[in-house]
């Protein structure tokens, strides 16, 4: 005899403030051990005959909420996002640039400027590496110190990045760039993609992330009068 699929069905009474969470963070708030709750896409594990009603705190919820939490799994899959990025643009690989970004995402990189979309950002990464020779190869883009907070539909993330490069011309090493990214994440297709991309090279004092008392930095500029081949790239590239 054939066995036919069944269907499950939990029932589920939820007294929480407007707007409600996301669905997959219900179960945060579900204490009984004999029914769980579960995305969409998940399986059910247990079923009770009768409503389960769950409770949800009253006010906004932080980032510091357990509702705010993303799983493991999710922090990985992002870090593993910067991680294919950095492998693509590193590499040449147009195609798996634009496998990280979403169809309507924003890369707002500060020689480009704010383009939307994988048609202007395959244009961009065309640009950067084939109008300039031997400028961009051998570069290998660095992420670290990752903080990732649930937002919204998706997950903000920011990270230091460093750029070390191997010039092809003269096989020498050197640091390119330091700086970070502000990146907001989002899921689309069972996969997470970037719906924006900020890059935010470090080029003088205004753009150094620093939150503390002005007297840090000195009063004015003091350029080293053998200053590296990044810092004169990078200066030159701005006017």
């Amino acid at each position: 005899v054939a066995r036919q699929p069944l269907e499950l069905v939990i029932l589920v009474r939820v007294q929480a403030p407007e707007p409600l969470p996301r669905f997959d963070h219900l179960r945060a708030y579900c204490n009984n051990a004999r029914a769980r709750i579960l995305s969409p896409t998940g399986r059910i594990r247990a079923v009770r005959r009768d409503p389960l009603t769950i409770s949800i705190p009253q006010g906004d919820v932080t980032m510091s909420d357990s509702i705010a939490k993303l799983s493991a799994e999710d922090r990985l899959d992002i870090m593993e996002l910067f991680a294919k990025y950095a492998w693509a643009i590193d590499s040449g690989d147009a195609d798996g640039v634009l496998q990280c970004f979403a169809e309507d995402a924003l890369l707002d990189h500060l020689w480009q400027g704010k383009l939307v979309g994988h048609e202007k950002i395959r244009r961009a990464f065309e640009e950067l590496w084939y109008d300039r020779p031997s400028w961009w190869i051998g570069r290998q883009h660095l992420a670290n110190h990752f903080v990732i907070q649930a937002e919204g539909e998706g997950a903000r993330v920011k990270a230091f990045f460093s750029i070390l490069q191997y010039n092809v011309e003269y096989r020498t090493n050197f640091v390119f760039g330091i700086g970070t990214w502000d990146n907001f994440c989002v899921q689309r297709n069972g996969r997470w993609v970037f719906q924006s991309l900020k890059v935010n090279a470090w080029m003088d004092r205004n753009t150094v992330l620093w939150v503390g008392d002005t007297r840090a930095a000195t009063a004015g500029p003091k350029i080293a009068a053998n200053a590296s081949p990044a810092y004169t790239a990078q200066t030159s590239s701005r006017t």
